[in-house]
């Protein structure tokens, strides 16, 4: 039907007189002289080339959608990389994905639908299409097309509140896994304890021979002067369990200066320091200790072994 109706413009055009050829110049920006076909193309040209400009520029702003895209979805990695060992928290973040993958979808569909536009467009250039009704069928096209890209750029724009609303609600999630952390650190810490109950939690670990945790805290309460009877008491214990005699009796001196002679551990405390000196080989003041031991604490279990100890000191000399 076009070839038919190029023809017969053809046939018109060369029945028409000479002279209206010569006198009209369609390639000019304002050609005078042209017939009555003549005009009608060369006003077809213009909306054809204003059609053609106007899809150049949707071009651009497909082309320039699509990059944003892709930065969106390399951003979106980053965050997924970023933030793996919260995964059971922030499952919200794999709809994202799916948003995104449809939105690729809608540009893909968007992209064939203006190629097919441009091929119409290209037959329309080669074939100087003349009549009025297909131009305006082309003009419906455009509009159309132009409600499809205005609908696209609406869901983009939703679909990036969506990725700001979730990359915020990840941010206070964040926020508040990193005070959960901080208070429980300080939990942790027997820094932040009363200095009372950091007493009772190293003396209970002592007796659960945890000797490192107990003297971790015990030597921190020894530098805050707290107690510093029991506290060097059970430092010096901690040496002496682990052989280390000569510490042991460092703390026991110290714990014999400012405990009171009725502290529960007192007759404790003069029996290891005589062992801790007899494996000084430091016999007369071990002696001293043991008999100090029996003349102030005649009660005490320590008794018993005291006496054999004296007896074993006897034979050494």
């Amino acid at each position: 039907m076009k070839k038919q109706i190029i023809l017969f413009s053809l046939f018109s055009l060369l029945n028409a007189d000479t002279s209206a050829f010569l006198a009209g110049d369609l390639d000019s920006n304002s050609p005078y002289g042209l017939t009555k076909n003549e005009k009608y193309i060369f006003k077809n040209k213009k909306e054809i080339k204003k059609l053609n400009n106007i899809i150049s520029k949707q071009e651009n702003i497909i082309k320039q959608q699509t990059k944003q895209i892709q930065r969106l979805k390399l951003q979106i990695l980053n965050i997924n990389n970023n933030i793996d060992n919260l995964n059971q928290k922030l499952t919200g973040i794999q709809s994202l994905l799916s948003i995104i993958d449809s939105l690729n979808i809608k540009i893909s569909n968007l992209k064939k639908d203006i190629n097919q536009t441009n091929s119409v467009l290209f037959g329309l250039k080669d074939e100087f299409v003349t009549l009025k009704d297909e131009v305006i069928t082309i003009k419906n096209d455009f509009i159309k097309l132009k409600e499809v890209v205005n609908q696209n750029k609406s869901i983009n724009d939703d679909n990036m509140k969506v990725v700001i609303g979730l990359v915020e609600n990840l941010a206070k999630n964040i926020d508040k896994l990193q005070n959960d952390l901080d208070i429980q650190k300080r939990k942790l810490d027997f820094r932040n304890w009363p200095k009372q109950e950091i007493l009772e939690k190293s003396i209970n670990s002592f007796k659960h021979s945890e000797f490192s945790k107990a003297k971790k805290m015990l030597l921190y309460l020894y530098e805050k002067n707290y107690k510093l009877g029991i506290v060097a008491f059970y430092l010096g214990e901690i040496a002496y369990k682990n052989a280390e005699y000569q510490k042991a009796l460092k703390f026991y001196k110290k714990a014999v200066k400012v405990a009171e002679k009725s502290s529960y551990y007192f007759d404790d405390l003069l029996y290891h320091t005589g062992y801790s000196l007899e494996k000084l080989k430091n016999y007369e003041a071990a002696k001293n200790s043991y008999l100090k031991l029996i003349n102030d604490y005649p009660k005490s279990l320590f008794v018993k072994y005291t006496i054999k100890r004296l007896e074993n000191l006897k034979k050494i000399k």
